[in-house]
């Protein structure tokens, strides 16, 4: 297996890449921008999908070009790409994301890889394992994807497999649930000992006070004796 370089990936881009209402022109003019090394940069695209304990919490995003989006802290997110992608029956690709999110705590929970044959936009999960959201943009560079070669072409492909366009709402099922992140646990603890302190500190008082008030009483029953005696 033999990765592409980047001669080869220039001369088969059209063949590969292609986005929706843009012309081939367009596409070509983006090359150079595109190819790093020896992998395409792939963008942010129309859609995000944000995981969520409760039907009210789970939201879907529909964004505009450069419009923003944010994963909070221990959520789910689907993030499709802008880029229909090909990959040819003697080949497969591999999949990831820039290093800079990486850094800050996000994490690709949906594979690595793409078969042979795949004709569509490609759907990635990622889960926010950082402290804090992280903000992403429609059309900001995002996604990498490497091609390498088979020894033949493969005979079970995706040739035949409808072309993703939007996220299927079958992986949105997936992600119905909230799964804190480290950071954000900490958060919870946080505030959790916050009110333990607050709630400590009222009982405290309380007893004092309580405890002032039976020795006020308890004085005042001893002198009113002493007057009694008298």
């Amino acid at each position: 297996m033999a990765f592409w370089s980047t001669q080869n990936l220039q001369e088969h881009f059209q063949e590969l890449i292609t986005i929706p209402n843009s012309s081939s022109a367009i596409v070509n003019a983006l090359m150079d921008d595109m190819i790093d090394c020896n992998a395409i940069t792939l963008s942010v695209g129309p859609e995000l999908y944000l995981s969520g304990d409760k039907e009210e919490h789970r939201k879907e995003h529909r964004l505009d070009f450069k419009d923003h989006g944010t994963i909070p802290s221990g959520k789910f997110a689907y993030v499709i790409t802008e880029e229909v992608v090909h990959v040819p029956t003697d080949a497969m690709a591999f999949i990831s994301f820039k290093a800079g999110y990486k850094f800050k705590g996000l994490i690709n929970v949906s594979g690595f890889h793409v078969d042979p044959g795949w004709h569509g936009r490609l759907v990635f999960s990622l889960f926010n394992a950082g402290p804090n959201a992280i903000s992403i943009q429609r059309g900001e560079p995002f996604f990498l994807i490497w091609y390498a070669d088979l020894n033949e072409h493969s005979s079970q492909n995706k040739v035949n497999t409808k072309c993703q366009i939007n996220i299927n709402s079958k992986l949105i099922d997936n992600i119905n649930r909230d799964v804190p992140s480290p950071g954000a646990l900490q958060k919870r603890i946080d505030t959790l000992e916050g009110k333990l302190s607050n709630q400590l500190a009222k009982s405290r008082l309380i007893l004092l006070s309580g405890i002032g008030a039976f020795f006020i009483s308890l004085t005042l029953l001893i002198i009113r004796y002493q007057i009694n005696s008298l």
